[in-house]
């Protein structure tokens, strides 16, 4: 150990000189073994993964772009395991895929936003001994049908009725259903999936122009490729935005 003989707390100068010295490489993979040794810790945990815009990273007077960084964040803890640049001649699918082989986790529960709807993730996943779970939106529209027929032709295996959450002018109702007998116009692309989970959430929000509420509805797909009750989905779709919250004001 160094002994440091001063006699006063450092400056904030000085603490940004020292960060600003360090190597976000280098402090990556100090990190990582330390996440690996607590892997046994995080087993069925989820861990959401999704890519954020550093802000006030992007330069139009050099042409640069804003600074793309992907984090895996485990949701139980609010602590975030890495994060990775996200390199400008790629995109975060596969920047995900490679963080989800290099964390080298095991039974964790990894969820995506709709950009990694893509078989090769759910494989990854399965592969590092992980399970997902993932959006799915009307970009895709032959696997966004195949999950709407599953939930019109199909009764759920579970349901949760979630208490109404108040934040914000805002009530909101959310019922979740889960399917675990999904069919797909592609089986074979789809084999890893066992399960199609149909969120609808109900609205009321409050107008402070016009004093009233406003009433909305919407319904989100997703795919999971383990079956989980009603609960747990939820649960899983709720925390991996709340992760977004998270990561965003640890960035600013």
């Amino acid at each position: 150990m160094v002994s440091l003989n001063w006699k006063r707390l450092p400056a904030q100068t000085t603490i940004r000189a020292i960060i600003q010295g360090t190597s976000p490489e280098e402090l990556e993979a100090t990190f990582e073994p330390t996440v690996r040794t607590g892997q046994n810790e995080t087993a069925r945990r989820g861990v959401a993964l999704m890519a954020k815009s550093c802000a006030g990273s992007f330069d139009h007077f050099e042409d640069q772009k804003a600074i793309q960084q992907l984090s895996a964040f485990l949701v139980e803890s609010n602590l975030i395991l890495a994060h990775v640049e996200i390199a400008e001649k790629t995109n975060e699918i596969p920047t995900a895929q490679d963080l989800d082989r290099r964390l080298g986790f095991i039974g964790c529960l990894l969820t995506f936003d709709a950009l990694h709807c893509q078989e090769k993730t759910l494989r990854v996943a399965q592969d590092t001994g992980n399970e997902a779970i993932v959006q799915v939106k009307e970009n895709q529209p032959t696997l966004f049908r195949d999950c709407q027929t599953t939930a019109e032709t199909q009764s759920p295996t579970t349901i949760y009725q979630e208490p109404a959450s108040k934040a914000h002018n805002r009530i909101e109702r959310r019922r979740i259903e889960v399917f675990t007998s999904p069919t797909f116009s592609d089986p074979v692309k789809w084999q890893r999936v066992e399960a199609v989970v149909k969120v609808d959430r109900n609205r009321q929000s409050f107008d402070t122009q016009t004093k009233r509420w406003k009433p909305s509805h919407e319904t989100s797909f997703y795919i999971s490729t383990t079956v989980l009750d009603a609960v747990a989905c939820g649960s899983a779709v709720r925390q991996h935005w709340a992760s977004r919250i998270e990561i965003t004001t640890s960035a600013m």
